[in-house]
Formats: C-alpha cells, sequence, structure tokens
C-alpha cells in the first residue's frame, strides 16, 4: 500500500470505522487527525486549518452531512481535498457529490489507501 507524510482529517460517526480507518492511515505513514462530527471536526480545522491536506469524511452523519460541512470548510479553505465515504447506493449521492470524489463502504485498506493517494496526487 502506497502512504504518504499529509495530513488527513477523518470525520466519520461510527467508532469502530473511524478507528479502523485512523489505524490504516497511520500505519502507511500519514498523520491523522480524527472527529466523530462535523462540528468537533469544525474546531479541529479552526485549530490546524491549512496545515490539513485531505479531509476524508463518511456522507451522513448525525446532524449534519458530510457535502454540507465540507462546503462551509472550503468557504474558508477553498483548495481542501476532501475524499467521502459512504455504504448508501450511488443514485442516491448524485446529486450530493462528485463521483470521484465517492469512496464506497466497505471496502479494503488497499483501496482506502490507492483513493487517498489519488485524490492527494490529482491536479488542482
Amino acid at each position: 500500500m502506497t502512504g504518504g507524510d499529509e495530513t488527513i482529517l477523518v470525520v466519520e460517526d461510527e467508532g469502530a470505522v473511524r478507528s479502523l480507518v485512523v489505524r490504516v492511515l497511520e500505519s502507511i505513514g500519514y498523520q491523522v487527525l480524527s472527529a466523530p462530527s462535523p462540528i468537533e471536526a469544525k474546531d479541529i480545522i479552526s485549530a490546524k486549518g491549512s496545515s490539513i491536506d485531505l479531509i476524508l469524511s463518511d456522507v451522513v452523519m448525525p446532524g449534519s452531512s458530510g457535502p454540507t460541512f465540507v462546503a462551509e470548510c472550503r468557504d474558508s479553505l477553498p483548495d481542501l481535498r476532501v475524499l467521502f465515504m459512504s455504504g448508501y447506493s450511488d443514485e442516491y449521492f448524485d446529486q450530493l457529490v462528485d463521483s470521484k470524489e465517492l469512496l464506497h463502504k466497505p471496502f479494503t485498506p488497499a483501496a482506502l489507501a490507492q483513493r487517498i493517494r489519488q485524490e492527494l496526487d490529482a491536479e488542482r
């Protein structure tokens, strides 16, 4: 698996999924911050801001959706890279997110690593 040394913020309300994703990303060299909700993630962004290279966010979370949260973040960080993850079907998300920014659950550690690297390496 190809990793890196960038900083990734993982926003996922399911604790087991969040812990697994954090462990996988840390094991391949990434610096990882995590939050169980968009509200807590906003606090991290306020503190860390431009040092965050990518947000990996669930799409459906209590209190806010991943796309709404990311849109608010991009107001102050317009070049922020994002990858959403979800277990829902494609049809549900066609109106919410660009399919290039969506990783379907369940995913393997290798698939996670590959998609993160692709997003970080993509030209803007």
